[in-house]
């Protein structure tokens, strides 16, 4: 089963989604711009994790690549291709993470952005919720759990990893009065 949470629910591969009775259950993966083709724009220093994610991302028939990038990219670059998803791959520093997240959401608001490649830090994580991610994958994720994790921020929907869910509720907690 997949380790993901995503909004209320948690993520489960296809072969999970299905009834007792074996039949496939129907469902979507949040409540707008589903029908939509998902555009994704893919940052990553590194060239061969940029070519295998645009592999992974296109395999999906409903996703398409609105650009490649090692980490440069610019809000008017982000507009211009009409990216709906800017997955960014951790460079493995917060500070440059941060600021790409940063960056990308001062440019363009509506854009959703995962980061991937992180690891199991609570501080970092919250760090870059503040700087304006919508989902979070830990370095270990699969290519199913990008491909849910891209469809479900289309959906309007946010994305963390169980193991993480938890510091959220936390940090909300210490800011109510």
């Amino acid at each position: 089963m997949s380790d993901i949470a995503v909004g209320k629910r948690a993520l489960l591969p296809q072969a999970d989604m299905r009834r007792r009775d074996g039949r496939a259950m129907s469902h979507s993966v949040g409540r707008t711009n589903v029908e939509r083709r998902v555009r994704v724009f893919i940052a990553a220093e590194n060239r061969l994790l940029r070519e295998a994610l645009a592999r992974v991302i296109v395999k999906c028939g409903s996703n398409e690549v609105a650009g490649l990038s090692s980490c440069t990219f610019d809000a008017d670059t982000l507009l211009e291709t009409q990216t709906c998803v800017l997955l960014i791959a951790s460079r493995g520093n917060l500070e440059e993470d941060c600021a790409a997240i940063a960056r990308a959401r001062a440019g363009s608001p509506e854009l959703r952005i995962l980061l991937i490649g992180m690891a199991k830090d609570a501080e970092e994580f919250l760090r870059c919720i503040r700087a304006g991610m919508n989902g979070y994958l830990l370095r270990d994720a699969s290519a199913q759990e990008v491909l849910e994790a891209v469809r479900a921020l289309h959906g309007g929907d946010s994305v963390c990893p169980r193991s993480l869910c938890s510091v959220l509720f936390h940090y909300a907690a210490s800011r109510m009065p």
